[in-house]
């Protein structure tokens, strides 16, 4: 029989990262004591009768669900789970099973993971600016096992501007990790579907696909599980940007990143693996990705046309002709241009804005507005000019009414 003492050693040990096959190794006990163990809470000196419940049958596969590398906590889509392997039961059940196992989940969650060499690569964005210069985009690229990292700086978020940094990362690394995760951006991840999987966005779907690597969502709400790519954006924000002095443009960074790369972050003794990243990364065992062609799909993204005749891109406004207000077309950055169609011709053709909230105007584009008033205006006669041909009486003035007299009566007073 298990003790009390024994069980909170147990939880203890579990509360700190130690897995189910650890606990068993360390205290002599079957691994399905142990999830007993866990799941049934501290033994008492009369353990009450255990009703028999229709989730008994599924108590195993649900604590597997919630402990492997997925960590699906979410209980609609584990109630169709089971639902499907012939549960019968309702879902309250199920809540009250999840309830108190979903702190210790999220307890693991914050410990600390290593993968193995060429396994995952984590990125991130970090938001940069010096008094009296322009905000710039920093991409940061980590690959988990060697530490070795990637910076570059852009002046949009935008999706073929996320696109253009990874190729430069996996040429300057020198290949390709099996996976990269990704926080959920705009840019990545579009939403849940009905059973909570992630819905990614097509543009990084077809790049993903050209380089063969599999893209990752980190947990929501959850940072620490990209923790190696978050403690880069701190690292740059700490090590590097204080060395930056003067910039125009995202490009003028380049140069200097690539330094800082080549000098400081990748020859530095990492303070977790104890060995200069530049030395792990020949190990990594990366995809090789010389062989592979540049990327040169189109990126094109569908946006709604405003009423006043703009779309919006990357924080500024963009005209398109005054016939296409309400209506959806397509937008697709250049290096130096955004473009807009409607699929099937092109409608404008911008320079990207050189800051937020700006507003990139062709003055083309509004004369459609003009003339769809003249339009109105001379409808408006036209009907006016059939009504008078047609006799249609005059508007009359309408007075107060007053008191008719002969006219003999003032010929009286007369």
């Amino acid at each position: 029989m298990v003790g009390r003492e024994e069980w909170l050693d147990i939880q203890e040990a579990w509360r700190r990262g130690a897995s189910i096959s650890e606990l068993a190794r360390s205290t002599g006990r079957d691994r399905k004591t142990i999830r007993r163990l866990l799941r049934e809470g501290p033994p008492g000196p009369r353990a009450p009768r255990r009703v028999v419940s229709k989730l008994d049958g599924y108590r195993e596969y649900l604590i597997e669900r919630l402990l492997g590398p997925d960590k699906v906590t979410n209980a609609e889509v584990l109630f169709d789970e089971i639902r499907a392997r012939g549960y019968t039961g309702g879902r309250s059940i199920l809540w009250e099973f999840l309830r108190p196992l979903r702190p210790l989940v999220e307890d693991r969650a914050t410990v600390r993971f290593e993968t193995p060499p060429g396994r995952q690569a984590q990125v991130d964005w970090g938001v940069f600016k010096k008094r009296a210069h322009r905000t710039v985009q920093g991409f940061v690229l980590t690959l988990g096992w060697s530490r070795a990292s990637y910076l570059d700086f852009t002046n949009t978020q935008a999706l073929a501007a996320f696109l253009r940094c990874h190729e430069a990362a996996f040429h300057y690394l020198g290949g390709v990790p099996e996976e990269i995760l990704y926080d959920r951006a705009k840019t990545v991840w579009l939403r849940d579907d009905a059973r909570g999987d992630p819905v990614f966005h097509p543009g990084l779907l077809d790049f993903a696909q050209h380089y063969g690597y599999r893209p990752r969502l980190c947990h929501a709400r959850r940072p620490q599980t990209k923790g190696k790519v978050e403690n880069g954006v701190g690292y740059v924000k700490k090590n590097f940007w204080p060395r930056v002095v003067d910039y125009g443009e995202a490009g003028d960074l380049a140069g200097p990143a690539r330094s800082w790369l080549d000098e400081t972050a990748n020859v530095r003794i990492h303070g977790t693996t104890g060995e200069r990243p530049v030395d792990r990364l020949p190990r990594e065992r990366l995809q090789p990705v010389a062989e592979i062609p540049p990327y040169r799909a189109l990126v094109l993204e569908r946006r709604r046309v405003a009423k006043d005749c703009f779309v919006s891109y990357a924080g500024s406004w963009y005209s398109v002709p005054a016939d296409y207000a309400g209506r959806e077309v397509w937008v697709r950055q250049t290096e130096t241009q955004l473009v807009i169609s409607d699929g099937m011709r092109v409608l404008a053709e911008h320079p990207l804005a050189s800051r937020r909230c700006e507003r990139q105007v062709i003055r083309e584009h509004f004369q459609g507005l003009a003339a769809r008033r003249d339009r109105r205006l001379h409808w408006e006669a036209a009907q006016a000019l059939a009504r008078a041909a047609a006799g249609a009486p005059r508007p009359m003035l309408i007075g107060p009414e007053v008191e008719k007299r002969s006219l003999a009566v003032y010929e009286q007073l007369a």
